[in-house]
């Protein structure tokens, strides 16, 4: 028994043990252990316990993994990713954990297939800043972060067909229009914006081929309005234009029996009255 100590609970031996070990299952009761198995117990109590996953880290005593690392390549079922969802339902996140999670996307970047899964799964939800007012420090933060930002020409298509057919309310363009006050436009803008005029025109509706012609619309125009009988002198004495050539049946329609010759007052009615009776017919 030279070789060989009897341990119970109450330290018969007395040996300078941690008490962590004392209190494990192999020394509870009268147990007999070799010197030399002790000894490597001893030295492993002193060495830091590394979690079980294989990153390195190490363990409070006692675990065998760090927290979540007994998972790691394993796929949750959709079970329990819906026990995981409803539990966190209307839970809220600190500060540091949304920063934290912020941190963590960070130059990630997601799949074709996994923008059309969150696509999916948020059909039919609305946002949940919908109703609230972003505040003014919000704003400036937004201002600072986009200025001088480049919008690449596929994000620009992107923003366009996004934006196709949408309505936009007049409370929307009161505040569009609001904004716009005093905003002094570069050349290039305005060239742009009368470009961009000139294709929505086109897309409704395209002039016939003799249109294109300078002197048959000079043969066409004559010399006083036919709406209001002013000259063409008095015209651009007043408007600053020339006498405008009008469609009665539309842009496409350009024989002689559909073109009118009109004032520029007298031309905006007739050309509101032309859009009214299409959204009439439409409706």
């Amino acid at each position: 028994m030279n070789d060989l100590m009897v341990y119970n609970n109450e330290m018969e031996r007395g040996l300078d043990l941690p008490p962590f070990l004392i209190n494990n299952s192999i020394f509870r009761g009268d147990k007999v252990m070799t010197k030399e198995l002790i000894s490597q117990l001893d030295i492993k109590c002193q060495e830091p316990l590394l979690c079980a996953c294989g990153c390195g880290q190490v363990v409070k005593p006692g675990n065998k993994f760090i927290n979540h690392h007994n998972r790691k390549g394993l796929k949750s079922t959709v079970g329990h990713k819906q026990k995981i969802s409803a539990a966190l339902i209307g839970k809220p996140k600190s500060k540091e954990h949304c920063k934290n999670i912020r941190k963590g996307q960070i130059g990630k970047k997601v799949s074709e297939e996994t923008k059309q899964k969150l696509s999916i799964s948020h059909m039919g939800q609305s946002a949940w800043n919908k109703g609230i007012p972003m505040t003014e420090e919000g704003k400036q933060h937004l201002r600072i972060v986009n200025t001088g930002k480049k919008i690449s020409e596929e994000t620009r298509v992107k923003i366009s067909k996004a934006h196709m057919g949408r309505v936009v309310s007049d409370e929307t363009k009161t505040k569009i229009s609001k904004a716009h006050i005093g905003k002094i436009l570069s050349n290039e803008t305005k060239i742009k914006l009368v470009l961009a005029n000139i294709k929505a025109d086109a897309k409704i509706g395209e002039y016939c081929g003799a249109w294109y012609d300078k002197e048959y619309k000079t043969n066409l125009r004559k010399s006083t309005c036919e709406g209001c009988g002013i000259t063409n002198m008095m015209n651009i004495h007043l408007f600053g234009y020339k006498l405008s050539l009008h469609h009665t049946k539309g842009k496409v329609e350009c024989a002689p029996k559909y073109i009118m010759t009109l004032c520029h007052s007298c031309h905006a009615i007739a050309d509101w009255k032309l859009r009214r009776n299409k959204e009439d017919m439409i409706s």
